[in-house]
Parts: structure tokens; C-alpha cells; sequence
């Protein structure tokens, strides 16, 4: 009888993703100036037990070299999750992807640890796509400042007790854990509330758009923020 040794979910997780080719996108540490902060990159082996092999990631079009030992952010889909992990650089490579060809490799640390940004404790309710919400978006600190430009606009998709999913069209250029006012805009409603709320993603989805996620989601009642709703009342 023979014996089979246990492996932890990382473990597992990762045979996973190196198995499925997933496409995972990297967050640098530290950040330049002029670097993009997230790159795409695809998951393409295993260079021994504790390594992984990465494609060389890519900003826009070009292919980004990013030095040994910098940390890296992780996060990528599998199943129905959405997971992320922190990484370090170890070396370059040229990885073997078929008999006939070769293609450069970013090899990093294989993470012991992984977390989900997609644990809810309450029910997510999908909203019906004939009924179109837009979803009005800014910085909090921008409209408290008077300043209403950096709006953005989405879809609402779906929602849950404290929590909000947004569609859009690209990316939000700013960082998760920002704090966002956000107006939600159905026709015919008596009025278009108006919430506060946390950035935790903005997540790619198969078809070239985003997934925005926000928690934290609270009503910004009357009286309570009042150069918020000047700023947004400003032509």
C-alpha cells in the first residue's frame, strides 16, 4: 500500500494554475515612476519544488524586465475565486513551453500562503440586466477638495448587505483601499442615492471589461457631507 504525501492548498492551487495556463496579474513593490503599477503575466511551469515559472509580464504592449528580489503582488481567477499571494523575484529563464520553443520566464517564489477576495459572510444578489443602473464614481478626497473630474462611470451588476459590483469599461486607475462616493442612477426612481464605499478590486473579465468590488457600503445621508454633494452639484 502506498502512501501519498498531503499537500497544502497553496500547493494544490498553484498545480492548478501552472496546469491551466492562468493568466495572473502582478502588482509591483516597489513601484518607479513611469511603471505600471499592475502587469499581466500567464502562469507557464514549475522550476522545482518551492519555484514557478511566470511569462514576462507585459504593460500595454511592451514587456516589463523586473529585477531579482523585488516583491510582487499576485492575484488571479481560479474557479469561482478570485485569489491573491506576494511573491519574490528569484531568477530569469528561458522556459521550455513546447519541444520547439522557448520563451522568457520570470521565475518566482512559489507562495506558501493564498487569500481570497471573493469570501463573503453575506448573500450577493445579481441585479437583472433589463434593469440598467449607472453607477457614478469618485474619489472621496477629490470631491471633498472641490474637484468632481475624476468621475468614472459603470454598471451596477450586483450587490450584497454592505457590499457593491460594478462594471466598467477599464480599469479605475486607483488603488484598492481608496475611499469612493458613489451615486447609483436607475431612470424613474424618486431619487438616485448616494454611498460611501471602500475600492477592495477592479478585476478583468473575459469579455475586455473591469469588475469593480467595494465593501464598507454605507448611505450618505442628508446634511452629512455637505462639500461632498457640493462638489458633485458643481457644473
Amino acid at each position: 500500500m502506498t502512501t501519498r504525501q498531503s499537500k497544502s492548498f497553496a500547493d494544490v492551487t498553484f498545480m492548478e494554475a501552472v496546469a491551466r495556463r492562468s493568466r495572473v496579474y502582478l502588482i509591483l513593490k516597489p513601484v518607479t515612476p513611469e511603471t505600471d503599477k499592475r502587469l499581466r503575466s500567464q502562469f507557464l511551469g514549475a522550476a522545482g519544488p518551492d519555484r514557478l515559472v511566470l511569462d514576462v509580464p507585459v504593460a500595454k504592449d511592451h514587456k516589463v524586465c523586473v529585477p531579482v528580489g523585488w516583491e510582487l503582488g499576485m492575484a488571479f481567477p481560479m474557479g469561482h475565486f478570485l485569489l491573491q499571494a506576494r511573491t519574490t523575484v528569484l531568477d530569469h529563464c528561458q522556459f521550455q513551453l513546447y519541444p520547439t520553443r522557448r520563451v522568457d520566464g520570470l521565475v518566482v517564489q512559489r507562495p506558501t500562503r493564498i487569500l481570497s477576495i471573493n469570501r463573503r459572510s453575506q448573500p450577493r444578489y445579481e441585479v437583472d440586466p433589463s434593469t440598467y443602473i449607472v453607477a457614478s464614481l469618485w474619489p472621496a478626497d477629490s470631491l471633498a477638495h472641490g474637484d468632481q473630474t475624476a468621475v468614472r462611470s459603470g454598471q451596477l451588476v450586483n450587490w450584497s448587505a454592505n457590499g457593491l459590483g460594478i462594471k466598467l469599461a477599464a480599469e479605475l486607475p486607483f488603488s484598492p483601499g481608496i475611499q469612493m462616493i458613489i451615486r447609483l442612477e436607475k431612470a424613474g426612481s424618486d431619487e438616485w442615492p448616494i454611498f460611501q464605499a471602500i475600492l477592495r478590486h477592479c478585476t478583468p473579465q473575459e469579455n475586455g471589461q473591469w469588475l469593480a468590488g467595494f465593501s464598507d457600503v454605507g448611505g450618505v445621508g442628508p446634511g452629512q457631507a455637505v462639500s461632498t454633494i457640493e462638489s458633485i452639484v458643481v457644473p
